[in-house]
């Protein structure tokens, strides 16, 4: 698992990890439909991105 170092953690987790693409795009889509702000949703995913980065796949 060969990270970017100038990528952000959610730019290595959707290079890295099959499927995040798809969680960050259905995570997005609640969100919105929730009403809740952009910063909820980078939190949000930022959280799942570094622990699917440590375990090498989506927290399942």
């Amino acid at each position: 698992m060969k990270q970017n170092p100038g990528s952000t953690i959610i730019e290595n987790a959707k290079a890295t990890i099959t499927g995040f693409q798809q969680v960050y795009d259905r995570l997005q889509q609640q969100v919105i439909l929730r009403g809740q702000s952009q910063s909820t949703l980078n939190n949000y995913i930022r959280q799942v991105a570094k622990i699917s980065l440590h375990f090498g796949r989506l927290p399942e």
